[in-house]
């Protein structure tokens, strides 16, 4: 079995509704908070993700650009910087097999 693997229903916070979004919310929400959600160095990590997605769409100009991985990517570096001081690269060839894979 395939870690990606899609078994067509939807999980997690972003596409529930309802009593599921609730409950993934809160849950989230309070793992969030233990690893300081709200404090200022989270808030400059994030920005710093933030800055880096600004300057890449600048420098692509008026071209049109596919977003399917840059956002999620964005979030995920957010998020895994977090939790382990590591920043994953955007042009790093298995994690954008990875991304193709699981985002499209």
């Amino acid at each position: 079995m395939e870690i990606l693997e899609f078994d067509g229903a939807i999980h997690g916070i972003t596409l529930t509704t309802g009593e599921e979004w609730q409950e993934q919310r809160r849950f989230t929400f309070r793992r969030l908070r233990d690893f300081g959600f709200g404090k200022d160095y989270m808030e400059a990590l994030i920005q710093e993700e933030v800055d880096e997605l600004l300057a890449w769409l600048k420098s692509q100009g008026n071209n049109l650009v596919c977003l399917n991985t840059k956002f999620p990517l964005a979030v995920i570096n957010s998020l895994w910087r977090i939790i382990t001081g590591k920043r994953l690269s955007h042009n790093d060839p298995k994690l954008l097999e990875i991304f193709d894979k699981f985002f499209m």
